[in-house]
């Protein structure tokens, strides 16, 4: 059988570099990941970060400015210095998917129905907002949108809530995740498939729940079989042998993750992705562990410098 390359062959869309002096995890960071380890036993969820905190208080201050004024009030979202945080801004659409303002990139869709509008991901993203917003008045759904600043597609988080019969929203691009929020991801992760395997896969792969984090990806490898059991960035990877897959240098480095995961430690190994539909170099970071006989790990896609 022909081997394949990692998410070039399966996929057509990415071309995997493996960085051979970064596969293995340095001793710091190794004592990175055991500090927050026990960080998380002693302060438990991570803190939200200033992006969060500021489009929440964007947010707050527009609910209540429609509590205030009512409907009319979204006028002011379109051109009142009050609604616009630097990058951030608030925007308004009706239960039917109309957008009725927007201080920023979305004023462009004012009067439109946007209820169908997908993400390059064919994700129905305004959809998930108003539907949401209907079924539990507020959440946060997570999407691929332009960003200016980089000037490329990127996962958006957007806080939304429905008052008055309309739902006000801000969105913000979040910076890359902390390695605490990283390590807790994965420590949830591993919890999850231990006590319900099944509902755990399931959880996995929705895109509108809580391993959606980020733009971070789980991935489930079968020791047994030595196959991919779940990966949530290429699903079309299940099944396929991870003697299979390997990088443009032919090296099998998700075999390599199989072979280096442990139960007591978390390990790390790093590549350079070529993404084709942005074309853009990108690094991957595999964070794992094992549990029984399947690892469990975190992807984090990087299109910036890694530190």
């Amino acid at each position: 059988m022909a081997k394949k390359s990692y998410l070039t062959q399966v996929t057509g869309a990415l071309v995997a570099v493996t960085l051979g002096a970064a596969a293995s995890t340095s001793v710091l960071a190794q004592e990175q990941l055991l500090a927050q380890e026990q960080q998380l036993a002693s302060t438990g969820m991570p803190q939200p970060s200033v992006e969060e905190q500021r489009a929440q208080q964007l947010l707050q201050r527009a609910v209540q400015h429609i509590k205030d004024e009512g409907v009319m009030g979204v006028n002011d979202f379109n051109r009142d210095a009050r609604f616009v945080d630097r990058d951030l801004y608030v925007f308004s659409v009706n239960a039917d998917g109309v957008v009725l303002a927007s201080g920023g990139w979305s004023a462009a869709y004012i009067g439109d129905n946007v209820l169908d509008m997908m993400d390059e991901n064919n994700r129905p993203f305004f959809r998930e907002i108003i539907e949401g917003a209907k079924n539990n008045t507020r959440g946060v759904v997570q999407y691929q949108w332009y960003n200016p600043a980089d000037g490329g597609m990127e996962a958006k988080l957007t806080s939304y809530e429905m008052v008055d019969d309309i739902i006000v929203a801000v969105g913000y691009f979040p910076v890359a995740p902390t390695l605490e929020q990283i390590y807790h991801l994965l420590e949830t992760a591993v919890l999850a498939y231990q006590q319900d395997p099944q509902l755990a896969l399931r959880k996995f792969a929705n895109r509108a729940g809580e391993f959606q984090f980020r733009g971070l990806k789980v991935l489930v490898l079968d020791l047994a079989n030595q196959t991919v059991l779940f990966d949530a960035a290429q699903r079309e990877l299940a099944g396929v042998a991870l003697v299979d897959l390997v990088d443009v240098t032919g090296q099998p480095f998700l075999l390599e993750v199989a072979q280096r995961a442990q139960t007591d430690t978390v390990q790390q190994v790093e590549a350079l992705l070529l993404n084709l539909k942005t074309k853009r170099v990108m690094l991957q970071r595999i964070f794992f562990k094992r549990s029984g006989q399947y690892v469990i790990g975190i992807q984090e896609h990087i299109y910036k410098n890694a530190q």
